[in-house]
């Protein structure tokens, strides 16, 4: 009985997550990104990852519970020549959402969501690159595009 309700489950939870795919499959993206580094102290560099969403969109933080939407990740493509600090930080007006759908509170970012971790690059002429995955979405649908990739050519 415990396994047909949780196949059960899971085809639902499949079902719903298909409908999103479809529905937004061809729809622009409502969030825009933007890419830029600062100097902090000697080789020690601030990237940032900014996100500006369309209005009435949201964007889901890093840390999300368990069975819930799609979190905001990024990943740094190895490279020799850098380190890159493990934490991002997450800079935004995060709002406590509750989501009936998973009967939890959520996290959510709208308008803009800034993210900046720290580099150390001991060389000059370093390109740092990698992707970010993340969902958005409104109260009408949600978009969850390919993973965006990209890149700082640290000067």
């Amino acid at each position: 009985m415990m396994k047909n309700l949780l196949f059960l489950s899971y085809l639902v939870w499949c079902s719903s997550i298909c409908s999103i795919a479809q529905t937004t499959k061809n729809a622009p993206d409502p969030v825009k990104w933007s890419f830029s580094y600062e100097l902090v102290k000697d080789n020690t560099y601030r990237l940032i990852m900014e996100a500006q969403l369309v209005d009435d969109w949201y964007i889901y933080p890093q840390i999300l519970p368990a069975n819930t939407a799609t979190p905001t990740f990024i990943a740094f493509d190895e490279n020799s020549n850098v380190t890159v600090d493990s934490i991002t930080t997450e800079i935004g007006e995060l709002k406590e959402v509750f989501e009936k759908e998973y009967n939890v509170n959520i996290g959510k970012y709208y308008h803009t969501l800034r993210l900046e971790t720290l580099a150390i690059v001991p060389h000059p002429n370093t390109t740092i690159s990698g992707e970010i995955v993340y969902m958005s979405c409104s109260t009408v649908a949600c978009i969850r595009p390919q993973p965006l990739k990209f890149q700082f050519l640290i000067k």
